[in-house]
């Protein structure tokens, strides 16, 4: 058998146990107690979005190349150089922002060269849903832990291997559902890309095809030749909870 890895959209995710994870058992990455937040994501993560994960090192002069921020109510509450936050929290409901970014471009990347996604969601130690039992919950305070109420985003695109397509119409499919363990939801999404490199951003159509998918109309215009398009999603559920994922250069049109 044989598996394609690192095809577009790649950018940062919510892990996803595979079942070599499952029998080893499972970790809580993305969880709370009454008293601690923690909240983990991959660096980089293929549109399969199912255990095709990497990692980068560190510059060799020791540059960081990504930085996670968790805000509760506007006030920062953890910064740390790597693509995880932990936190002392209270019980009570709050509003929450957590921001990661990636800075793939530094290490050589030339698609998916910057990542940036941000997190909004409201979170007490009682409103997200329990994590299992199986699952290995890291700040259980021994009241148990529930899972935080994070979207997730999948987005193949049918580009060439090397995440390259051509001047035209390029529809695909995708989906932005609530992360695993956390409560069921419907969200609703929408598309915007860039050809200048983030400077203006226009609306793709979307239409929702039910259960969090959905289909994007975009088309690369005949300028967009030999250039990289930037792409953004954002996803909002009926609680108000929401992500946007901006991926800098997130796949090249052919300049033929």
């Amino acid at each position: 058998s044989s598996a394609t890895w690192m095809r577009p959209v790649v950018g940062q995710s919510v892990p996803v146990a595979t079942p070599d994870d499952a029998a080893a058992g499972i970790l809580c990455l993305e969880c709370r107690s009454s008293g601690e937040m923690t909240l983990n994501l991959d660096q980089l993560n293929d549109s399969s979005r199912n255990g095709h994960n990497g990692f980068l090192d560190d510059l060799a002069d020791g540059t960081a190349l990504s930085r996670m921020r968790l805000y509760r109510n506007g006030v920062k509450i953890d910064d740390d150089p790597f693509l995880g936050v932990d936190a002392k929290v209270p019980a009570g409901a709050a509003n929450y922002t957590a921001i990661a970014e990636t800075n793939a471009g530094a290490a050589g990347f030339i698609l998916g060269t910057h990542l940036r996604s941000v997190y909004t969601f409201r979170s007490s130690a009682t409103s997200g849903a329990a994590v299992p039992g199986a699952v290995i919950c890291p700040v259980d305070d021994g009241n148990g832990c529930t899972t935080l109420p994070l979207l997730r985003i999948v987005a193949p695109l049918p580009t060439s291997g090397t995440g390259t397509t051509r001047v035209g119409a390029m529809p695909f499919s995708f989906t932005i559902m609530p992360i695993p363990g956390a409560r069921a939801t419907t969200v609703k999404a929408e598309v915007e890309v860039s050809f200048d490199h983030g400077k203006h951003f226009t609306a793709v159509p979307v239409t929702a095809k039910g259960h969090n998918a959905f289909t994007a109309k975009l088309v690369n215009p005949a300028r967009s030749a030999g250039t990289t398009a930037t792409l953004r999603f954002t996803g909002r559920d009926t609680a108000g909870n929401t992500i946007t994922e901006t991926v800098a250069a997130a796949y090249r049109v052919a300049s033929k």
